[in-house]
């Protein structure tokens, strides 16, 4: 995750609706602890199948990984539609649909990290077992920490603004990244 910090932002941007509801064309607070908590775990479940199977999948080489700068491209991208769909939502209150379709390039992205490792299967399968516990216990521990204070502001003036802005300033820093990737610079 050190060498990812756009995972975390993808997982903060997923985290920040988790504790409204869309309805009647707008954001509400949800009313209870653990439908919100059980859907923000929906959300990470799904982003963790995704990019565990593209993550193994590219990292035996079973499945071949497109040019890095596609890849990374598309993960600045991921933060960016999702930002946007914080603030105009596509797949109302099915946020696991897109967890689970970006997830798949995360997974990707998380693979080139191990590609050009010159060691065994046996070594290789090690490596892309240990990264994977390791990014799924930083995500745990981003939600764990954030969810509880975001589930206690949501009802309050100013979550509302603070949702806005962070999406606003999310989708801004990951577009400055997509640039980046794309031109390569």
């Amino acid at each position: 995750i050190r060498t990812g910090p756009d995972h975390i932002l993808f997982v903060l941007v997923l985290l920040l609706p988790s504790v409204l509801v869309f309805a009647a064309g707008s954001w509400h607070p949800v009313t209870t602890f653990g439908a919100s908590l059980w859907r923000i775990l929906k959300i990470v479940s799904m982003f963790t199948i995704a990019h565990s199977i593209t993550f193994v999948l590219a990292g035996l080489e079973v499945l071949p990984l497109p040019p890095s700068r596609l890849v990374e491209s598309v993960i600045a991208a991921s933060i960016i539609a999702t930002a946007l769909h914080n603030l105009h939502p596509v797949v109302v209150n099915r946020e696991w649909v897109i967890a689970f379709v970006f997830g798949l390039f995360h997974g990707m992205g998380f693979a080139s990290l191990v590609s050009g490792l010159d060691v065994s299967q046996t070594t290789k399968m090690v490596s892309l077992l240990g990264r994977n516990v390791g990014i799924e216990i930083g995500q745990a521990v981003v939600v764990l920490l954030l969810f509880p204070g975001l589930f206690l502001l949501r009802r309050t003036r100013w979550y509302r603004p603070v949702f806005v802005l962070a999406s606003l300033g999310l989708a801004l820093v990951a577009f400055g990244w997509m640039l980046e990737r794309i031109f390569e610079v």
